[in-house]
């Protein structure tokens, strides 16, 4: 800053630049840079610093002309083709970001980033078999390289091998530098993502031992603990969390989510007292304060605040959802819709179309609903949460073969998504389609242990008379669900069928009593009736 008030020179931008960034003044220190290559191209140092600055942030726009210009300056440059194939990747063209890493490895065949960002690609457009080859390869010369273990472990879990995938991330994570902490992260990620919930414990257990003060880590370790129902060992994880993030405003925030996950208002709101303090402008934190403060009770604090931040940012979704969480909160259901309306106006996206769809679902209001969504998939067919949500409508209102053509749909956006085939199959069910085992079996086989899952595919089989397995499956899933009654009832109706009339009665008697509206509770009462 002394030498810039001396003479306004690119290199001293560049310098200040990246300084600022270092202290951690992102926004500032990008302007910086901005100046310092726009005066002068060859600044080549503020150009690679930009390129990864912007591609960080999704702006591949700003990325692309940057990195053009340093190739362009330096043609010989292997590091430039890679930076620009990374930029030209991240906007979508796969052509041109496939080229520039050839060139960088025909320049540099020791670029390992450009080899692993090459595989990258290849494993993104599906070509699993190049992508391996190559990463393999990167193993052969560097049996340590954890980037490309981690890698194979993303495709093998895109190929639906689980084991594999386990076992790579774990090589990765145990063969790993001990500061290295990302692949015992990603190892915690990837077990509670398919609901392995003790082994996702012990993966933080792990990592915390590892590293016990390190903020990312004790936020994956309150994640583990929280699926696992440990709420007070999530609470004194945060707790500490909170410690070390200081006055963090973004750390803060995240840690509040995770404390009203845990059901902690009172640390939530600790939490985010602390990043306001330095930060009072963060709308993330003034946002989940209202969330706060409604759990709390307290809707006066919490409607001047979303009132507040609706003023200060009347362009933004954001003010008029909160202040229809606030009318929901007191009842006012059609003050709730026109603030969710507004939220949409403001800015369209498919979280605040979700936000209004539920509310008019919510006032059964179910047929504007529907036509809502349907008006957004014309124009964006491949919103997957809104296609699901459109077919769910269509089943809640009975119309089973529009939710069968639904989530048809939504298949063709994502085959690989469980909810939606165990869905499908029900919906199949519903139709006698003697499709519904066929779906029922491949959600299955992608979710093994899934309760409801294996729900479905006992009940259709059931309907289709094949008894014994039904039976077999239908038990399991109640073992792995005992709270669920619909479950319980469907495994009531086969020992019923089977002579089993005593373990019938018990089974429905247990999922009467839980007092939860199921879908099949009339006939359930008739059945326990009918035993007696």
């Amino acid at each position: 800053q002394q030498a810039l008030k001396t003479q306004d020179n690119p290199a001293f931008h560049t310098a200040l630049g990246l300084s600022l960034i270092g202290s951690g003044q992102a926004a500032s220190g990008i302007t910086e840079l901005e100046t310092a290559y726009k005066k002068d191209p060859r600044q080549t140092q503020a150009g690679t610093a930009l390129v990864q600055l912007y591609l960080r942030s999704g702006q591949s726009r700003k990325a692309v002309p940057v990195a053009e210009g340093l190739v362009k300056l330096q043609p010989g440059n292997a590091g430039f083709h890679n930076l620009l194939g990374m930029a030209k990747g991240q906007s979508g063209d796969v052509t041109a970001s496939r080229a520039s890493f050839e060139k960088a490895i025909a320049l540099d065949a020791k670029l390992v980033s450009a080899k692993l960002n090459l595989a990258r690609l290849e494993s993104a457009t599906k070509a699993y078999d190049a992508a391996t080859a190559r990463l393999n390869d990167i193993l052969k010369a560097d049996r340590n390289n954890t980037e490309a273990m981690f890698e194979l472990a993303l495709i093998a879990d895109r190929k639906g091998q689980q084991a594999d995938a386990q076992r790579w991330l774990e090589k990765a994570r145990d063969m790993a530098d001990t500061k290295d902490l990302r692949w015992g992260l990603a190892l915690i990620d990837f077990h509670l993502r398919y609901g392995r919930l003790g082994p996702a414990l012990e993966a933080a257990k792990h990592a915390a031992g590892r590293a016990p003060d390190d903020l990312a880590t004790l936020l994956a370790y309150s994640r583990a603990l929280l699926a696992n129902g440990d709420i007070a060992g999530a609470k004194t994880t945060l707790n500490s969390a909170t410690r070390y993030a200081e006055y963090n405003a973004p750390q803060q925030v995240a840690i509040a989510g995770l404390q009203l996950a845990a059901d902690n208002p009172a640390g939530a709101a600790y939490s985010l007292e602390k990043a306001l303090t330095n930060s009072p402008d963060n709308l993330a934190a003034q946002a989940l304060m209202v969330t706060v403060e409604l759990r709390q009770g307290n809707l006066v604090k919490a409607e001047k605040r979303a009132h507040d931040i609706t003023a200060s940012n009347p362009k933004r979704a954001i003010g008029y959802s909160l202040q229809g969480d606030v009318a929901l909160a007191k009842g006012q259901m059609t003050a709730a819709i026109d603030a969710f309306r507004r939220a949409h106006q403001a800015e369209p996206s498919t979280g605040s179309l979700m936000r209004l769809f539920a509310a008019l679902t919510t006032q059964a209001d179910s047929q504007t609903a529907l036509q809502l969504a349907e008006q957004w998939l014309k124009a964006n067919p491949k919103d997957l949460i809104v296609r699901k949500a459109l077919a769910d409508g269509h089943a809640r209102a009975g119309s089973f073969t529009l939710a069968k053509v639904s989530y048809e749909a939504a298949l063709k956006i994502n085959p690989d998504d469980v909810e939606v085939l165990n869905n499908l199959a029900n919906v199949q069910l519903r139709l006698k389609d003697p499709a519904a085992i066929k779906t029922a079996e491949m959600a299955l086989t992608k979710a093994p242990g899934n309760a409801q899952v294996t729900d479905t595919l006992g009940w259709a089989l059931f309907q289709n008379g094949q008894t014994a397995r039904a039976l077999q499956l239908l038990r399991d899933a109640r073992l792995r669900e005992p709270g669920n009654p619909e479950i319980r009832y469907h495994l009531a109706v086969v020992l019923a069928q089977t002579g089993r009339k005593i373990e019938a009665r018990d089974e429905l008697d247990a999922a009467i009593k839980t007092g939860s509206a199921f879908e099949s509770r009339v006939e359930a009462e008739k059945l326990v009736n009918s035993l007696k």
